[in-house]
């Protein structure tokens, strides 16, 4: 038999809990460690279970874009909706283990325009793909994209130009410029090429222009090359996109082209005022002054040709016998370059045939009576 508890003696669930709080009164350092080592334990065994997720938000994640030269080969564009950096945000559920880890490109989103077969408004999906290590897709924003697609076209025949842009330094002048593209080299300033694109824009293109940027010629060479870019421009001049289109040549698509050009140094020769007039005005009338229209005359050629002419002269003087008023004359200039070489400008710089100069003759009437005579408005004596 058990003894009975004397008075005074303690109760064994009273030496019980003593004895645990004696226990929690010594080792701490033991204690905390442990401590540590559970909630290590713990953190580990729900990282590693898959069914225990988290939901994170990854914006901003690119889109990829797959089968456009499936698309392409059936003769389709896409003309609008569709922008150079496609981006989505990604909502998913992600496994406790991945989820410092997870990027919306693990989960591929992308749009797969091999499923477009027809021109016209598209709405295209946007895809993902879930996986057992990061988990499944609850969301995808924008979940599609709305295309124009339009039928591709190709126009051959189109005229390939050069269009000059600036101006040359100086003292020099454009004799000759070809385009020079592919395998073929022409004669004339300009060549065919074939356009392709979308229907709408193929058919606002007028020519394709080489842009040849003159001030940027190295005038030390008289002959040269010069690459130049290349651009489609409607009728009225104005550039047409082409970052939808492709020009073709030599079943090749270029996006600059070779120009070859000659140039030729050019000489300003003054016009000679001597002997410009001949002959003597009305009485009471005297010349007082005369004019030539150019001043001078403008010739590119060779520069030893050049060197040969320090001015030019009037074939014939003009007649201002009896003038009573101003004269005016268109007259031709003698001793001509016969060179071939030679070629004339007006004030523009273009090429002209030939040279011909206006000539103004002043008349000033000094006499009162002179003056009358002439008007028929002088009183009798």
């Amino acid at each position: 038999m058990s003894e009975p508890n004397t008075p005074g003696t303690p109760s064994r669930l009273k030496l019980l809990w003593e004895a645990i709080l004696d226990s929690l009164r010594h080792n701490w350092g033991y204690k905390l460690l442990a401590f540590v080592l559970a909630l290590m334990l713990w953190a580990g065994l729900i990282a590693q279970d898959a069914s225990l997720t988290r939901t994170k938000v990854m914006p901003d994640t690119s889109v990829s874009v797959n089968g456009r030269a499936t698309m392409e080969n059936r003769g389709l564009v896409i003309t609008g909706g569709l922008p150079e950096d496609l981006t989505v945000e990604i909502r998913a559920d992600v496994p406790q283990l991945q989820y410092q880890n997870a990027a919306g490109s693990d989960y591929n989103p992308r749009i797969d325009l091999s499923r477009v077969t027809s021109a016209g408004v598209q709405e295209v999906e946007i895809a993902t793909t879930s996986t057992s290590a990061y988990g499944s897709v609850l969301s995808v924003n924008p979940s599609s994209v709305t295309l124009t697609v339009e039928q591709q076209t190709t126009r051959s025949g189109v005229i390939l130009e050069i269009l000059p842009t600036g101006e040359l330094p100086d003292g020099w002048y454009l004799r000759s410029a070809q385009v020079d593209i592919g395998l073929l080299q022409v004669g004339s300033s300009y060549r065919y090429v074939t356009v392709r694109g979308p229907k709408s824009l193929v058919d606002r293109v007028d020519r394709v222009q080489a842009v040849f940027e003159l001030d940027r010629i190295d005038v030390s060479k008289r002959n040269g090359t010069r690459m130049c870019t290349i651009r489609p421009v409607d009728a009225s001049g104005q550039p047409i996109d082409t970052a939808q289109m492709d020009i073709i040549s030599d079943e090749q698509t270029r996006t600059t082209c070779y120009v070859i050009y000659e140039l030729l140094p050019t000489k300003l020769v003054p016009v000679s005022m001597e002997n410009v007039c001949t002959g003597t005005p009305a009485d009471g009338c005297s010349v007082t002054g005369v004019t030539v229209e150019p001043a001078a005359i403008r010739m590119a050629g060779l520069a030893a040709d050049l060197d040969t002419y320090d001015s030019f002269s009037l074939q014939e003087p003009v007649s201002i016998n009896g003038a009573s008023q101003d004269v005016r004359q268109t007259m031709r200039l003698k001793d001509l370059p016969s060179r071939s070489g030679i070629i004339f400008l007006n004030e523009d710089g273009a090429e002209i045939p030939g040279s011909s100069i206006s000539v103004t003759v002043t008349i000033h009437i000094s006499k009162p009576d002179a003056e009358a005579e002439t008007t028929g408005t002088g009183e009798g004596p």
